[in-house]
């Protein structure tokens, strides 16, 4: 095996109400996409980043993304990703951490092994 390279297994648990929120409905694979995009840019271990001048330290499964960002990701309004961000949030999914600076989004049930 290629020592550059590193498989990396993903592992969430999430409940059936969660499943459920995020394969079944109009907008399903646009969720997918988000929950995905987030899992694979979390961090595997702790991390400091620089975003708009100010140092943020990142826990292990911890990722920094705006509104913005994930909108151009998903091709949707900033308005849609804040509800969806918001309903992940009320669901369990993931919590959030804001500053004054930057939005970081911690997942409650992921698991990264390498």
């Amino acid at each position: 095996m290629d020592k550059e390279k590193q498989s990396i297994h993903y592992c969430t648990i999430l409940s059936d109400e969660q499943w459920n929120f995020i394969l079944e409905g109009r907008f399903s694979a646009q969720r997918q996409r988000c929950l995905h995009r987030l899992m694979t840019h979390a961090v595997r271990t702790k991390t400091v980043c620089n975003i708009k001048g100010i140092e943020i330290a990142l826990e292990v499964g911890e990722v920094a993304a705006s509104d913005v960002e994930l909108a151009e990701y998903l091709k949707c309004n900033r308005k849609t990703i804040g509800k969806l961000i918001d309903s992940f949030n009320r669901l369990g999914v993931l919590t959030t951490r804001t500053n004054n600076r930057a939005v970081l989004q911690l997942f409650v049930a992921l698991y990264v092994v390498s």
